[in-house]
This record gives structure tokens, sequence and C-alpha cells, in this order.
């Protein structure tokens, strides 16, 4: 497993690509929290170590992040050298995520991919070492199908990655 290589260097350099790429802002408010755009000192401490705690449990090389929505974890997984590829219904986030990507180093670009799509989408095929279910289950009706889904995307000995928000961050969504 790879180490972390999520630290304030590579926050602050988000956040500053942001400003100075011209974004709007965020719509999402993991993605304007890991930026320090929204909440308070606490709130946002919070939410970084929870998408750090994330990415440092990522195994393998291909990774694909369901409702991966303003692209802030592949990004800096792709920073790490891992594959992945982003998915997420809303087109909104995935054209925010790829302006996102658009500023990153040749490098990382290569290794991202965002696209509009569902889990059920496509005909899976398991070639994914991790895949991630971040703060997406609670929005789910049929949780056991969409784990199931989920899990056709794995290699042998993959792995997947599952976390909610429930009392982390209070919502009425959640």
């Amino acid at each position: 497993m790879k180490d972390s290589l999520v630290n304030q260097k590579v926050i602050h350099g988000i956040q500053k690509l942001h400003k100075g790429a011209g974004l709007e802002l965020a719509r999402d408010n993991v993605a304007k929290a890991y930026m320090g755009q929204w909440g308070g000192a606490e709130t946002i401490e919070k939410l970084r170590r929870r998408i750090h705690w994330i990415a440092r449990q990522a195994y393998g090389n291909r990774v694909l992040d369901v409702g991966t929505s303003e692209g802030i974890l592949p990004i800096l997984l792709g920073r790490e050298g891992f594959e992945v590829v982003g998915i997420d219904i809303n087109g909104e986030a995935i054209d925010y995520a790829n302006k996102l990507l658009e500023h990153e180093v040749a490098a990382v670009r290569e290794r991202v991919r965002f696209f509009q799509s569902s889990l059920y989408q496509d005909q899976p095929t398991p070639h994914f070492d991790t895949v991630i279910l971040g703060e997406v289950i609670e929005h789910i009706t049929a949780v056991d199908r969409f784990i199931s889904r989920a899990l056709e995307h794995l290699k042998d000995e993959g792995r997947l990655i599952v976390t909610t928000p429930f009392g982390v961050f209070p919502d009425p969504d959640h």
C-alpha cells in the first residue's frame, strides 16, 4: 500500500489552484470545506482528516471513486501515482472536477479520468484494485444492490472502502 502524501502542502496547493484558476466556487460542501471555503475550522479539519484517511486506504494501482463529486479525492490519489476513475451522476460536478484536473501537472492528468456515469450504467469489468463509496450510501435506497454492484468492479483480493457521514456532519440528508 502506498503511504499517503496528503498534507498541508497539498491542501494549500488545491486552495491556490482554485484561487488562481478563476474557477467558480465548488457546489459541494465537501469540496468547499476541503479548500477552506465552507464551515468553521473544526469542520474543515474533520473533513480533511476524513478525506486523507480514505486516501490512505487505497490499495493497488487502479481506483474507482463512485460519487466523486468535484474530484478532490481522485486528484489527490492521482498525485500519489494511482490511476483513478471518478464517476458521478451529476454533470456539473464532473465539469468542475475536470476544470480542477486541467490545472494539474501532465502526469496527474494522464492518471485521472472523470465521467458522468452511474455505477449501474455499464457492464462492470473487475479491473479495479480499490472501489471507493465515500459518503454516498446514505443517498441510496437499495444499499445491498449498490454494494453488490460495486463489488463487481473489484479484482479478486481488491478493497472496497465505504464511508458515511452519520454522526460526523449533521445534515438533513444524512
